[in-house]
């Protein structure tokens, strides 16, 4: 019974203290249009005591007899303030409020950014707005392909073929009727008397996009029959990145075996493995003046050596780096690709008379040679372009290409003329360098206020030079002596 009787002291007490709470209501409203600002809060100021407003705009907040600062709140409305609210117990205050949207003067936000034409999506656009037949791949493509140089990227167009990776055939149509492009200028040849450009020089990661026009057009070069491939490189870079690939692979019947090789010559550095001949076979400026007076000092070495072939190498190497400087956006893509390949194989050649061995019946044989043939090529190509975006309405972009494409090539003959009676040793050395450098340096600019009249300019400049040097020496004995042809090895 004690505690009952203290249970309902404490509820009489409880009931007393929350009869003497007054109320505090009004419609909090917008100032503009005068409809309640639903969703609205009113609290006491610094406190978590709130009340809801609702979908009227009305609100009640209970609070103990007291003086209040009353604030209220929502978002986009500028907040008001009510000081020295009195509540009296079990009285109820009216306060009303009218609320103003909070207003922010923005600046203009331009948004800078340059198209991305190495997407799948940008080249389709190209696709279709272009007025000729065309056809490519984009960067995102090759990158999904795993091709590894420009090459076979090509090959995966359709009515393209690659000969040697130098020579390209469009629709059944030799070099000679094809056209190739490398940033909106002609390339250079690395033949003297035909078309080709080394496809293989260039990694498929600076490729941007590759396009073959197969159709004429005013912008495109008029000599073209087949079609016009039109490589375009990186020169544009979002992130830092750094890729190294280093392959190497057998080949069989020439690694680790003997392999034929032009003689060492002199010079220090060894050029030859970059494909430079370094001007070691090179023949003196006044040799003609020379033969009249003198015999020529030459360096006597007239035969192949011989050497253990290596495994062949491929390296590819590839940075892309961006710099900001002031408001000036610079960024970088550069390549570096270097091969070093071998081959060695063997032929065996003959020629027969027309007349008969009555003994066999089969034709005479005139002669017969086993020939070693071995080729090393090595290239080495460079690419170096930078882009400097002056502001939103200018850049500039300077492209760097260089090949550097050395072979070495000998042949070794051994065998017999028989219609002559003669045994035949002979060795063929032929070594060439060439090399193609190709710049250009462009600019776009966007003038009037709409940016939509665009000025470009370009300038290039392309360079090719070669060297090329051919030794024969011929060693031809008797297979018996006679008159008209001595015994022993005489030298041609």
């Amino acid at each position: 019974m004690h505690r009952l009787g203290l249970l309902f002291i404490f509820l009489i007490i409880s009931s007393f203290a929350f009869a003497q709470q007054g109320v505090i209501s009004g419609k909090v409203t917008d100032k503009k249009t005068g409809d309640g600002v639903i969703g609205a809060t009113v609290l006491v100021t610094g406190t978590v005591q709130a009340a809801p407003v609702d979908v009227q705009g009305n609100y009640e907040l209970k609070l103990n007899p007291g003086t209040y600062n009353i604030t209220m709140t929502y978002i986009g409305y500028k907040p008001l303030t009510f000081a020295g609210i009195v509540v009296t117990a079990n009285g109820k205050t009216t306060l009303n409020g009218v609320m103003e949207e909070n207003t922010t003067n923005l600046k203009e936000v331009t948004v800078t950014g340059q198209k991305q034409t190495g997407t799948e999506v940008a080249l389709i656009q190209d696709l279709k707005k272009s007025e000729v037949v065309v056809s490519g791949m984009s960067s995102d493509q090759i990158v999904k392909s795993l091709d590894r140089d420009a090459a076979e990227v090509v090959k995966r167009i359709p009515g393209v073929t690659i000969q040697s990776n130098n020579f390209i055939v469009i629709r059944g149509l030799a070099e000679r009727y094809n056209t190739v492009m490398l940033n909106g200028t002609l390339t250079p040849s690395a033949e003297v008397d035909t078309r080709s450009f080394s496809f293989d020089i260039l990694p498929s990661s600076v490729i941007d996009r590759v396009l073959i026009f197969k159709s004429g057009s005013p912008e495109l070069p008029g000599e073209m029959g087949g079609g016009v491939v039109q490589v375009y490189t990186k020169n544009s870079v979002l992130e830092n990145s750094t890729s190294l690939t280093v392959s190497g692979w057998y080949r069989h019947n020439t690694t680790f075996k003997n392999f034929l090789a032009s003689p060492k010559r002199g010079g220090v550095l060894r050029t030859e493995t970059i494909g430079y001949d370094n001007n070691d076979r090179q023949l003196p400026d006044n040799i003609p003046a020379q033969v009249e007076r003198q015999p020529i000092a030459l360096n006597n070495i007239w035969l192949p050596r011989s050497l253990k072939a290596l495994p062949d190498l491929r390296i590819s190497l590839g940075l892309s780096r961006k710099y900001e400087i002031g408001s000036v956006y610079l960024s970088n893509v550069t390549s570096l690709s270097y091969s070093n390949t071998r081959e060695q194989y063997s032929n065996l050649r003959q020629r027969f008379l027309r007349e008969f061995d009555p003994t066999t019946n089969r034709p005479q044989l005139q002669w017969t040679y086993d020939d070693t043939q071995a080729s090393q090529a090595v290239r080495l190509g460079v690419i170096h372009n930078w882009q400097a975006r002056l502001n939103d309405r200018n850049r500039i972009e300077f492209r760097n290409f260089l090949n550097q494409y050395a072979t070495d090539e000998v042949v070794h003959r051994v065998g017999q003329t028989l219609d002559q009676g003669f045994e035949r040793d002979d060795n063929a050395m032929h070594y060439q360098s060439r090399t193609v450098y190709s710049g250009q340096l462009s600019g776009t600019h966007e003038v009037g206020q709409t940016g939509r009249s665009v000025i470009n300019w370009a300038g290039a400049t392309t360079t090719f030079s070669a060297t090329s040097l051919i030794i024969a020496v011929t060693a031809i004995s008797a297979v018996s002596p006679s008159p008209a042809c001595p015994s022993g090895p005489t030298k041609w």
